[in-house]
């Protein structure tokens, strides 16, 4: 199980009137207590107060949401945890780790495209460098492919996932998913092989060799804890497309 528990909990007050949120294609109910929803996301925020019609039908619909990423948002609200994989971390096999850090990238994409939840962006951010440490494996291909197609190439889980593309990646695994990577990540992951080429001073860390604090976001909502402290950071590639993270090698432990 990943689980981050980035912010307090709350105590729930169940005499507090629910809203119904209506989710995917199939329409599954949820039915939540705003006060939970509107703590860390902006959307929810807006949508519950003032005059939208959502405000007062007390009714959300997110019908290109999907049914399991959101059942995990539900779950992380009401307790600050992120619960996604089935086997203990360090227990992972090849395929279950690919689907978790899959899993964790399709939260994220919620988080930041449609909730608008700084809080739950950086507890995913957490919850996969928690379990790259303890699996030993990284971000899969289709994580990646997935944080960049539903991003603008440039948020902290993508330079969370090129940090470790440049730190280490297996050529045949670069081999095999080359034609489908997306075009930020490859343009950022060449310009910074260039650039350690040509300037030894230049390396690179994998996210799990610097501060977790590097790829959090923090305002006055959202400030630094006290674990936002830490390992040295990583050297930052400037790149005039978006960037994107490639792992050491997809499916496999890192070292072997």
């Amino acid at each position: 199980m990943a689980t981050i528990t980035p912010r307090k909990r709350k105590a729930v007050d169940f005499s507090e009137p629910t809203v119904t949120v209506v989710v995917g294609a199939s329409q599954k109910i949820f039915t939540l207590h705003p006060s939970f929803l509107v703590t860390g996301s902006k959307f929810f925020r807006s949508a519950l107060s003032g005059p939208w019609k959502e405000s007062l039908s007390k009714k959300i619909t997110l019908p290109e949401t999907s049914i399991e990423v959101f059942q995990s948002y539900a779950v992380y609200v009401y307790t600050g945890e992120i619960d996604i994989c089935a086997e203990p971390l360090d227990e992972a096999s090849d395929p279950e780790a690919r689907q978790t850090f899959y899993q964790l990238a399709e939260l994220y994409s919620l988080a930041d495209v449609t909730l608008d939840d700084k809080a739950l962006r950086n507890a995913v951010i957490e919850a996969i460098v928690n379990l790259e440490e303890k699996s030993g494996y990284q971000p899969s291909f289709a994580a990646i492919k997935h944080a960049y197609e539903n991003s603008s190439g440039t948020t902290p889980l993508c330079r969370l996932l090129l940090d470790n593309a440049l730190a280490g990646t297996h050529p045949d695994w670069l081999r095999v998913v080359w034609n489908e990577l997306p075009e930020e990540f490859i343009t950022s992951l060449m310009y910074g092989w260039a650039q350690a080429s040509c300037d030894k001073a230049v390396s690179y860390k994998s996210s799990t060799e610097v501060s977790k604090c590097r790829y959090h976001e923090h305002d006055a909502d959202v400030p630094p804890t006290k674990d936002c402290v830490g390992k040295e950071e990583a050297v930052i590639v400037q790149v005039s497309l978006k960037k994107k993270r490639t792992p050491v090698k997809r499916g496999m432990r890192s070292g072997s």
